[in-house]
């Protein structure tokens, strides 16, 4: 197998890769400068690698994905090596809503509060429905819920075959699921599934093409922003919902208005044919002559018994 750290053919190239994931900061330095160390495929320098790290890649081509994906397993690796403390997570049941593209972590948040705060009835009623709680990981998560995730992430990722795949393992909102009953996991875990996916279709998301930075989830970020997070959310949707009510009030009071003035306008028409028949009607002749003739002092009095007379005959 040719050896894409040492071989003079592809060293230039393998070493530009590099180059380039360093500029898209989307790993650590750390990470990267084990990367030669973990590509290299020659016998007798494999020798002295790690043999737990078996269970990761090895680089087989100069795919930038695929340098990418080893990256990401070393970078999970080298933070729970660090510091997850247990080695096992307590964590038995959880689904990922994945979203549909790459997305900065501003974005993400915004769809992922969304989605919380949109479908809280619903969570709501699952939950009493199915005997279930739900704890959706965000910003205002605790650290040690993190860490566990974070521990996850990365026996999920050690199991994926290339980079885009482990991106629709990880890259989502996370929903923690605890039950007693078991047989209610599948079930809850199906419609969040539904609910996530009538939810995408129904938003637009503009395709951000930043690259995945995983390392914006971990406690150390997201404790700078709980105050902005979740809550300010909160209090933008519930502005929105007050907005949209008091605009659906004003558009139902305009479309009262608008029939008030349609339906005088229909009286104020019938009125004018009314007239027009009686103008027409030669047996009214008489009447209209009449009221031409009469005393200006008096034309008012007799014009409305005129009126009544005009609408008794014809009737």
């Amino acid at each position: 197998m040719v050896c894409f750290v040492h071989d003079h053919h592809f060293r230039s190239k393998f070493h530009a890769a590099i180059n380039q994931l360093r500029k898209t900061n989307e790993f650590s330095i750390l990470t990267l400068r084990q990367l030669p160390k973990q590509c290299c495929s020659c016998p007798e320098k494999r020798n002295n690698v790690i043999s737990a790290a078996a269970t990761e890649s090895v680089l087989t081509s100069m795919d930038i994905n695929e340098l990418r994906l080893i990256c990401l397993q070393l970078d999970l690796k080298q933070y729970v090596i660090t510091n997850v403390l247990s080695s096992s997570s307590k964590i038995l049941h959880y689904t990922v809503l994945s979203f549909p593209t790459v997305l900065n972590k501003k974005i993400a948040t915004t769809i992922s509060n969304q989605f919380i705060l949109q479908q809280d009835k619903e969570h709501l009623a699952l939950e009493k429905l199915h005997h279930v709680a739900l704890q959706f990981i965000t910003s205002n998560t605790s650290k040690e819920l993190l860490d566990e995730v974070v521990q996850i992430k990365y026996n999920l990722v050690a199991k994926c075959s290339n980079f885009f795949e482990a991106l629709q393992a990880i890259h989502g909102l996370w929903v923690i699921i605890s039950t007693e009953d078991l047989s209610r996991v599948d079930i809850i875990k199906h419609v969040l599934q539904q609910q996530w996916h009538r939810f995408i279709q129904n938003t637009y998301i503009h395709p951000t093409y930043d690259f995945y930075n995983w390392r914006v989830d971990l406690p150390r970020k997201t404790n700078k922003n709980k105050c902005s997070n979740l809550k300010q959310s909160r209090t933008l949707h519930q502005t929105k919902l007050n907005k949209r009510f008091k605009k659906s009030s004003i558009t139902l009071r305009q479309q009262e208005i608008v029939q008030t003035i349609e339906d005088e306008s229909d009286l104020v028409d019938d009125y004018l044919l009314d007239e027009i028949l009686m103008t027409n009607n030669q047996r009214l002749k008489f009447l209209w002559n009449r009221y031409e003739n009469s005393c200006k002092s008096k034309r008012s009095r007799t014009h409305r018994q005129q009126h009544l007379l005009a609408i008794a005959m014809v009737a």
